[in-house]
């Protein structure tokens, strides 16, 4: 660049001195920034170097005593800049340069141009009242402040310590300010300092130190950097997602900091974007399933929740699962369902914690305990008749008829006759069924029980012995007859029978596997069917009679 080139740029007289210079280049500077237009910034940062240049090698060409100039730092005049005139430099390159002597005043110039930006990354926190201190007697504090901070939001979590020291000294993120932060900037620097904090949040929760948890909130909450309401809603976003990425805590600590922050949970009164809070109410309500559904299975099965929560989530034996769906009620199924639409609609991720549970299983419990002992009853009644009159059969004509017709009246008579004694007996069993059960579970072999419903030696073992006194009058064939439907009522018992049917389910496939080996084989059939028929009409027609004639 030319002399000519670098004073038009300037827009300056070529015989101007140096402080009219520089009060040019602060004017400039207002309206040529580099992140505007970096070339011309570059190109007026060019210019006004080389009129400095000139303007100081006429000056020392002017002086007679080339020698003696005094370069003390000490003896600087401080710059004083108009807040009209302040300028706010954005690049390393940029110097405050201190100021000169009017021209009545010999002309001295500082023996350090200070650099800003090169003191800034000069700072620590051990020396940062000492380099604002610099800055101060400068009078460029504020500008000194900017590229400290400047220096803090590239690399936040390097700076922390100056972060903090700062805001200690310096009065960041208060009204006590003096540099100006951008809204970004404050919510990155607040950022910074709040991220300092998980790492002893994190290791109270996980120690499930609740309480020291929420008195360290407390006290970062009145902090004086996170006074302002801005910043109050971006710790309570913070803290949202802290809670959100941690599972150590417990929905109690949750209420806590909900009257903390003055979180309201019916209303929906809350802080920051509305995914975060349905995600941490659902997580809290999650919790608080998963505390409750734990604490049942602590306890006695003595409520139907109780007793859904065994049978799904933990569980048992079939022979107890057997005799838990025997005797549940209405209640007891309805709470089945319940728990297994909330694990699987609401609180998924709960599974995770009940690795055993099973959600399917128990629908098919209904089924195995539902029977009617009346017609089971009546069936082996019929049978026993029926074999009994043909040991001796009438000698009349129509000997079937009366056959058909004891088989199918006596055992109603019987069934009336049994149903009550057992209305009778039921009643007077209970006096003693703690006993009975005690003593019955001790003396009785397992396989005169049903799976899921003890034998009883008392309520069952004294109708057994009192009907079988009575057929034992009628002859051995009788009382074997008796004995043999005794064994068949053990073995063929609907408990049992759905055991075996499940086996065959498994290996076959069930009624959706026929009709499935159906589907894919129908055309076969057909195919055979029709061969079949094909071979026996030739048949027909080669050996038939026709063939004599």
């Amino acid at each position: 660049m030319t002399a000519m080139d670098c004073w038009s740029v300037l827009n300056i007289e070529r015989d101007a001195d140096e402080r009219s210079i520089k009060r040019q280049y602060a004017r400039l500077l207002k309206t040529t920034r580099p992140d505007d237009d970096p070339s011309a910034f570059q190109n007026l940062r060019d210019a006004y170097e080389q009129a400095l240049s000139r303007a100081r090698s006429r000056v020392d060409d002017e002086e007679e005593d080339d020698g003696n100039v005094s370069w003390s730092f000490s003896d600087q005049e401080q710059l004083s800049t108009a807040p009209d005139e302040a300028v706010r430099l954005a690049q390393p390159e940029h110097r405050q340069e201190l100021p000169v002597h009017d021209n009545a005043s010999p002309v001295t110039r500082p023996a350090i141009e200070l650099s800003w930006y090169e003191q800034a990354l000069r700072t620590t926190p051990d020396n940062l009242h000492a380099q604002r201190q610099i800055a101060q007697n400068q009078g460029c504090d504020e500008l000194f402040q900017q590229h400290l901070v400047k220096r803090c939001l590239l690399d936040p979590e390097d700076n922390l310590p100056l972060i903090k020291a700062a805001v200690e000294q310096l009065h960041w993120l208060t009204p006590w300010q003096k540099v100006q932060l951008r809204a970004h900037q404050s919510q990155r620097l607040t950022q910074a300092l709040l991220d300092s904090s998980l790492p002893q949040l994190r290791t109270l929760l996980e120690n499930n130190e609740e309480r020291t948890f929420l008195e360290t909130l407390k006290t970062l909450q009145q902090q004086p950097w996170l006074a302002s309401f801005d910043r109050q809603e971006q710790l309570e976003q913070w803290f949202m997602t802290l809670l959100l990425n941690n599972h150590d805590w417990s929905p109690a600590l949750f209420e806590r900091l909900s009257n903390l922050f003055a979180w309201d949970q019916k209303h929906d009164v809350y802080s920051g974007p509305m995914s975060l809070w349905v995600n941490l109410v659902q997580r809290c309500e999650e919790k608080a399933f998963i505390a409750r559904q734990q604490k049942l299975l602590a306890g006695a099965a003595d409520t139907p929740e109780a007793a859904a929560a065994h049978l799904i989530l933990q569980p048992p034996a079939l022979n107890e699962r057997l005799r838990m769906a025997r005797l549940g009620d209405q209640a007891f199924w309805q709470a089945c369902e319940t728990l297994t639409s909330d694990l699987t609609h609401r609180f998924a991720q709960a599974l995770h914690v009940f690795a055993h549970a099973d959600l399917q299983s128990w629908r098919k419990l209904p089924k195995k305990v539902s029977f009617n002992p009346y017609l089971r009853t009546y069936l082996f009644i019929a049978l026993a008749t029926l074999t009994t009159v043909n040991l001796n059969p009438p000698t009349t004509k129509d000997w079937w008829n009366e056959i058909l017709s004891v088989v199918l009246t006596f055992p109603v008579f019987a069934m009336l006759a049994f149903h009550f004694f057992m209305s009778a007996w039921r009643p007077a069993s209970r006096l003693f069924s703690s006993m009975d059960a005690r003593y019955s579970k001790r003396l009785l072999p397992d396989f005169l029980s049903w799976p899921g419903h003890q034998a009883l030696l008392l309520r069952h073992g004294i109708p057994v012995v009192l009907f079988g006194s009575a057929f034992t009058t009628l002859g051995p064939l009788i009382t074997l007859l008796y004995v043999s439907m005794v064994l068949l009522w053990i073995i063929l018992s609907p408990y049992r029978m759905s055991l075996f049917q499940d086996a065959v389910s498994q290996r076959t496939g069930g009624w959706d596997g026929i009709k499935a080996f159906a589907a894919r084989n129908t055309f076969k059939g057909i195919m055979i069917l029709m061969g079949l028929m094909l071979i026996f009409v030739g048949a027909v027609i080669a050996f038939g009679p026709a063939r004599g004639h």
